[in-house]
C-alpha cells in the first residue's frame, strides 16, 4: 500500500495551516500539527477500510502457449471486479528480457461485478522457453488517498517458435499455406515421374509420352496423363549448430534463419505426405528424431527446433553423417544446412557425404552475407574501406571455391540469401520430386 497525489495535497495544505499557526505561537502550531495529522491518517484509514480488498480482484493472462519468433504476438489480461465498488485498475506484466513490447497500457474503470481486458503486444527476439511470473495490479482508494497493489503469481512458461507468420524485411522469411498448396499443384502438374492422379486436356509443352492413346481415341481430342509425386518418401533435414552458425546477419544469427527454414521445409514435405526426420549436430550429435509423417511428426520436430542453441565446438560432419547413415537405410533426400568457412573444410565434407551418404541425395545449404557484394564493389575512400574491400573480395572468393569443391563431388549445392533461405529449401524439395529421382 502508499498514498496517492489527494494524499501529499491535504499534506501540503495542512503544512500551510501549521505553518500560519505558528505566526501565533509555538503551542499553536503545535495544536495545528497534530489535528491535520490525525485528521490525514483518519482519511487514510477510512480510505483504506471502505475500498475493497485485493482479494476482491482477479487476474488471467491470455495468450498462445506457442509463441512465433521476431513476430507481433498479442497478449489479453482479463482483470474481474468482484467488488460492490467501481475501480480505476492499472495493470502491468512481467515480460522475459528477450521480449520488446508496448507497455504500460492505459488504466481503465471496471463496474462493480464487471471485468476488462486489458490488451499489449509483445515481440519475442530469441528462441526457447522464457518465465511470465507475475501480474500486477494497482488501484486508487475510493476516497483517492490510498494506493491499494497486489503481485498475482502466475509463472506461466511459454515456447518461442520458429516464426511462421509474415515478416518484415530484416526478419527471417517466411511461406504462407496458400505456397505450399500452390506448390503442391505445380508439383502434380509438372511431375514427370510418381503415381498416376487424373486426366485433362493436353497444353501445349506436354510431353507426348504422357499422352494417354486410350482416353484419345474416345474423347477424340488429346488427353495426357497427370501424375503425383510419389508420396512416403523419406526427407531428412541435418542442421549444424556448431559455433560457424552464431554470425549474424541483420541482427539474426544463421543457426535462426537454418531453423526457420528447417521448420518451414517440414511442414512442407509432411504436407505433401513424406516422412521427414531432423538431426541437429555440432561436435557430436544433440538430436535425432526417425523420419515419420503427420502432424504428430511436426510437433515434434517443432518441439525439438524451439530451444536449439548454437555451440562454441566444430562440426563434426563424420560423427554426424555415420549416425545418419546407421539410422537411415533406406534412400532419403538430406537438407544439410551448414557453413563452410574455407574449401578445406568444404574437402572435408565431401568426404563425409562419399563415405556414409553415398546411397542417399545430400543438398547442401549455406547462408552468404549480403554485406560480402556490398563491400565487394566499395569505391574505397580510406583505409578502412580498402581492408573491407579486400577482405570481402577475398571471403567471396573462398566461397566460390567451396561451391567448386562442392559441384566438382556432384554434391547439389546453394549459397542463398538468408531472406530466401526458405524458398530455397522447399524450391529445391519441390525440384528434385519433380525429377523424380529420389
Amino acid at each position: 500500500m502508499s498514498v496517492t497525489k489527494r494524499t501529499f495535497l491535504f499534506a501540503l495544505i495542512g503544512a500551510a495551516i501549521v505553518f500560519f499557526a505558528g505566526i501565533g505561537g509555538d503551542v499553536w502550531a503545535v495544536v495545528a500539527f497534530v489535528l491535520q495529522l490525525l485528521i490525514l491518517i483518519l482519511l487514510y484509514l477510512l480510505d483504506l477500510f471502505s475500498t475493497p480488498s485485493p482479494k476482491k480482484i482477479s487476474v488471467e493472462r491470455v495468450m498462445e502457449t506457442k509463441l512465433s519468433l521476431a513476430a507481433v504476438n498479442k497478449v489479453e489480461i482479463i482483470v474481474k471486479n468482484a467488488s460492490n465498488n467501481k475501480l480505476k485498475i492499472y495493470v502491468t506484466d512481467d515480460v522475459p528480457f528477450h521480449f520488446t513490447n508496448n507497455l504500460p497500457m492505459e488504466p481503465a474503470v471496471i463496474a462493480p461485478h464487471g471485468q476488462y481486458s486489458f490488451y499489449y503486444e509483445i515481440t519475442p527476439l530469441k528462441r526457447g522457453e522464457f518465465l511470465f511470473p507475475a501480474i500486477h495490479v494497482q488501484y486508487n482508494g475510493i476516497y483517492g488517498f490510498c494506493v491499494r497493489k497486489k503481485k498475482f503469481i502466475t509463472e506461466n512458461k511459454y515456447k518461442v517458435y520458429p516464426n511462421m507468420k509474415a515478416l518484415s524485411d530484416y526478419r527471417m522469411s517466411s511461406l504462407s499455406r496458400n505456397m505450399f498448396f500452390q506448390g503442391i499443384k505445380r508439383i502434380r502438374q509438372a511431375s514427370f515421374e510418381g503415381e498416376f492422379d487424373s486426366l485433362r486436356d493436353y497444353n501445349e509443352g506436354d510431353s507426348y509420352k504422357h499422352i494417354n492413346w486410350i482416353a484419345t481415341a474416345r474423347s477424340n481430342k488429346l488427353i495426357v496423363n497427370t501424375y503425383m509425386p510419389e508420396k512416403n518418401q523419406f526427407i531428412n533435414i541435418m542442421l549444424d549448430s556448431s559455433r560457424v552458425m552464431n554470425s549474424e546477419i541483420n541482427n539474426i544469427k544463421k543457426l535462426d534463419y537454418a531453423i526457420n527454414a528447417s521448420f518451414l521445409l517440414a511442414d512442407y514435405c509432411i504436407t505433401g505426405g513424406d516422412n521427414v526426420g531432423l538431426l541437429v549436430f555440432d561436435s557430436q550429435v544433440r538430436r535425432f528424431l526417425s523420419p515419420a509423417k503427420g502432424p504428430a511428426q511436426f510437433e515434434n520436430i517443432a518441439e525439438n527446433l524451439y530451444d536449439v542453441n548454437d555451440t562454441e565446438t566444430s562440426a563434426d560432419y563424420i560423427s554426424a553423417m555415420s549416425v545418419m547413415a546407421n539410422k537411415q537405410r533406406r534412400r532419403s533426400l538430406i537438407f544439410v544446412f551448414t557453413e563452410l568457412f574455407n574449401s578445406e573444410e568444404a574437402v572435408r565434407f565431401v568426404d563425409s557425404v562419399k563415405k556414409f551418404l553415398c546411397n542417399h541425395i545430400v543438398y547442401a545449404i549455406t547462408i552468404n552475407d549480403p554485406r560480402l557484394y556490398e563491400y565487394a564493389s566499395l569505391s574505397p575512400k580510406n583505409t578502412e574501406d580498402i581492408y573491407l574491400k579486400s577482405a570481402a573480395v577475398k571471403m567471396l572468393s573462398e566461397r566460390e571455391k567451396i561451391k567448386a569443391v562442392l559441384n566438382s563431388a556432384g554434391i547439389m549445392n546453394t549459397d542463398a540469401d538468408p531472406d530466401k533461405l526458405s524458398l530455397e529449401a522447399v524450391s529445391k524439395y519441390v525440384e528434385i520430386k519433380r525429377m523424380g529421382i529420389l
